[in-house]
């Protein structure tokens, strides 16, 4: 294995700029799982869900309750939310009715954790959801098929 290359300036302002182009949170969702995997789209969602839930001021423990995030994940997202480059709070202003009332709602289940992280219709959640179990069958497949290179 060779190592990571780590990407330019050109190529990072070309994601910005793909991301900041995309219009809805369908787009959005299609895009992602393009680029990531299943488990970093989760971790970013779980990620988001922590600024929001400290926020609106709860305690590391009801965070991590609430989401199952590591004390590392939240310290780290705490630190960004009050120190960082300004990206959590910027998103935290520009949807913050959405996500106080997806806070209130991670508390009660992990049913409703699951419907915070996609934004808009209810058809564009369950759209979303629906994706998701696709790419989580594909990664799958794809793990499949290297054992069965190796073998």
């Amino acid at each position: 294995m060779g190592m990571i290359k780590h990407a330019s300036l050109a190529e990072l302002q070309r994601l910005y700029e793909a991301f900041a182009r995309t219009q809805d949170a369908e787009a959005v969702a299609a895009l992602m799982e393009d680029l990531c995997t299943i488990r970093e789209v989760n971790e970013m969602a779980q990620r988001l869900t922590v600024a929001v839930l400290l926020d609106a001021g709860a305690s590391y423990t009801e965070v991590q309750d609430a989401t199952g995030a590591s004390a590392t994940t939240i310290a780290r997202v705490s630190k960004c939310l009050n120190h960082g480059s300004g990206g959590y709070r910027r998103v935290l202003e520009s949807v913050g009715a959405q996500h106080s009332a997806a806070a209130r709602g991670t508390q009660h289940s992990a049913a409703a954790r699951g419907a915070q992280h996609s934004a808009g219709s209810g058809d564009a959640q369950h759209s979303a959801a629906a994706r998701g179990a696709q790419h989580d069958e594909r990664d799958q497949n794809q793990q499949h098929d290297g054992q069965d290179a190796q073998t």
